[in-house]
């Protein structure tokens, strides 16, 4: 009888605290923005909040074709948690490379393989949140709305 308790003991732990770890999501708000480069919008581009402030939890969304974006933490577009972040915005292009089928009749016939080329869209500095000179405070009381403007 002692072992049917302690299985019973068991599964309410395991049902109370589940399989997670019982991980504590810290809030979030809501975080937009807009991202231009020499005045123009950029679309497609990453724009990502790396934490300054001690919380370890990065936020990040991408650039429509007006430039805007909105940060998601845990959920989409559920914002970032309160606190300094550095900022970092990429934009890549890949050109060239090979299709999956093309790469494996390559194969086939004995040929190279053509590699692509990542070509960066925006100046390199702004990749590193802590070489790109962005930051960003996001408080609990106000809204987040941040513009970014990069230059050459």
């Amino acid at each position: 009888m002692n072992t049917l308790w302690r299985c019973a003991f068991l599964l309410v732990l395991v049902s109370v605290y589940g399989c997670g770890g019982g991980a504590v999501r810290e809030p979030t708000v809501p975080v937009t923005g807009v991202v231009t480069y020499n005045g123009e919008p950029v679309e497609g581009a990453t724009v990502a909040f790396g934490a300054a402030s001690g919380q370890d939890r990065p936020a990040s969304g991408t650039t429509d074709g007006a430039g805007r974006f909105s940060l998601t933490t845990y959920a989409q577009d559920d914002g970032a948690i309160p606190g300094k972040f550095t900022v970092a915005v990429s934009k890549t292009r890949t050109i060239g490379g090979m299709t999956e089928d093309e790469e494996h009749a390559a194969v086939e016939a004995g040929k190279e393989i053509e590699a692509p080329t990542t070509i960066d869209e925006l100046p390199e500095r702004y990749k590193d949140g802590l070489k790109s000179g962005l930051h960003a405070d996001v408080e609990a009381d106000r809204e987040n709305h941040f513009e970014f403007d990069l230059t050459d």
